[in-house]
């Protein structure tokens, strides 16, 4: 009879930890589009159906694993943003102006230049494009206490 009482509740726990998982994996909406490593870092382009993310991440964005910190690229209408996983205060804002605050890094025009070519290639016409972008002008969303 306890064995029977211990079998039960390890199966009903069993049962509710697989529901768990199986919740949080189709959870996830965002779809790998292209990925691709250099120079020890690693660069991923998503497409996400999420119409709110706690990153602030458009429906287009990349996303850059390098050995000390993660970069996100998001893809909007009217304008393309960088943001880092360690830094939220700040968000780097495209801009074709003759002297931007932050000049364009070798990542940078590597990632904007394939997100280029993959908006084309996904007929993403009303997202903003890279053409004539010569760094970022930096935009601080708070100031810490």
């Amino acid at each position: 009879m306890t064995s029977q009482i211990i079998a039960t509740g390890l199966t009903k726990h069993f049962c509710t930890t697989i529901l768990i998982f199986l919740l949080l994996a189709c959870s996830n909406t965002s779809k790998l589009l292209y990925k691709t490593k250099t120079e020890g870092n690693r660069i991923r382009f998503f497409q996400t159906s999420a119409t709110e993310n706690k990153k602030n991440l458009s429906a287009f964005y990349a996303q850059v694993d390098s050995d000390n910190v993660r970069i996100y690229y998001s893809f909007f209408n009217n304008d393309i943003n960088k943001t880092y996983d360690n830094d939220d205060n700040v968000r780097y804002i495209l801009t074709s102006s003759k002297q931007p605050m932050s000049p364009l890094t070798t990542i940078d025009s590597l990632v904007l230049t394939k997100a280029d070519r993959l908006m084309d290639s996904l007929n993403y016409k009303n997202l903003k494009k890279t053409k004539g972008a010569t760094g970022y002008d930096i935009e601080v969303l708070r100031t810490p206490l």
